[in-house]
């Protein structure tokens, strides 16, 4: 009877010494295209902060030692908020809106090949900001490569909450959708394999839904719309009476029975009270059950042409566009207090 024979097994682990640096003192982080693309999406939520809720190019740098906050204000390695650079294929982007703030106006998140976050002694070329997120979008190839995506959220797939199905769910439908297609240029007499590329990528967003069924907000009580805040427990304070208290400060009035007279309210003031709904609960607070809503669509296009004069020299260009509509549904709740004779406002409620 043969035997049975010896298995042998093998297992080789190669490694290599990290490389220290030594042509800069840069301290930064790369964050490569395929870990932007495996690590989970941040859809909605934070996103929503100073844009549409669609996934954001700024989604990982957050992940990167040094970074807090959130695209709205951020800082890097303790930085104020508002002073970063943020650089995409090369290009200072502080132009286009705040400091520091680029989530209405990025390209397609599928745009994007990799970023650096770069934390502290950068080269002096990148001195407009402190700290620097620098993004480099994808080109084309010799070969033509695409992709189709969708991601969906809607509140028939969602679970129920804690409490089951006591409470119901929000409605919620939310979409992001889009493609890809990269490749050589080729045209009618003109071939641009080893020479001429492209990359394109469009995403679109779609946002349905409303806050959690139910909850509620405060409005002026309809005593509070005519002036009269004696059921509210503060005391409402004239700032025309304001002045000196002899210690270095100031001092005022307050508003007898916390009633502020007719002639004090704006005319704008009036006109946004009239277009607010009545409340639906007595009293100055949590007194109107809001039903507000903000549907977003958004639609969003980037383009990338490379054209390699030579073995050592490349020459690219990039441009994306941008397209955002959200209406805001929901009661107003601003009111702007204008003494008399005055233009500014004064106070607020």
């Amino acid at each position: 009877m043969a035997q049975v024979g010896e298995v042998t097994q093998t297992v080789n682990v190669t490694t290599s010494a990290v490389q220290l640096q030594t042509n800069s003192s840069e301290v930064g982080t790369v964050m490569p295209a395929r870990n932007m693309l495996d690590l989970p999406i941040s859809l909605g939520g934070n996103a929503t902060i100073g844009a549409s809720g669609r996934r954001q190019i700024e989604n990982f740098t957050f992940l990167t030692p040094g970074v807090t906050g959130n695209q709205w204000s951020k800082s890097i390695d303790g930085a104020p908020g508002f002073s970063q650079e943020i650089i995409i294929d090369g290009i200072d982007t502080s132009d286009i809106g705040a400091q520091g703030f680029i989530a209405e106006s990025t390209p397609p998140y599928e745009a994007v090949s990799e970023f650096k976050v770069q934390n502290t002694r950068y080269p002096a070329e990148y001195g407009g900001g402190y700290g620097v997120e620098n993004f480099t979008l994808k080109s084309g190839t010799n070969q033509f490569h695409g992709d189709l995506f969708e991601f969906v959220r809607n509140n028939k797939l969602d679970a129920a909450g804690f409490f089951g199905n006591s409470v119901p769910i929000p409605a919620l439908q939310q979409n992001e959708y889009g493609g890809t297609i990269g490749g050589p240029v080729i045209l009618p007499h003109y071939n641009g394999r080893d020479k001429t590329f492209f990359f394109f990528s469009y995403s679109g967003f779609q946002l349905r839904g409303g806050l959690p069924a139910g909850s509620l907000v405060t409005i002026p009580s309809v005593k509070e719309r005519s002036g009269d805040f004696s059921d509210y427990p503060f005391p409402i304070y004239d700032p025309t009476t304001t002045r000196p208290d002899g210690n270095g400060g100031f001092t005022r009035d307050p508003f007898a029975g916390n009633i502020i007279p007719s002639s004090m309210i704006s005319p704008i003031a009036q006109r946004t009270l009239s277009l607010m709904p009545a409340p639906d609960f007595p009293g100055y607070f949590n007194n109107f059950i809001s039903q507000a809503h903000q549907p977003t669509s958004e639609n969003d296009y980037s383009i990338k042409i490379d054209e390699a004069i030579g073995d050592k020299q490349r020459v690219s260009g990039s441009f994306w566009w941008t397209n955002a509509t959200t209406n805001i549904f929901g009661p107003s709740l601003a009111c702007w207090i204008i003494p008399a004779g005055r233009r500014p406002p004064m106070g607020a409620v």
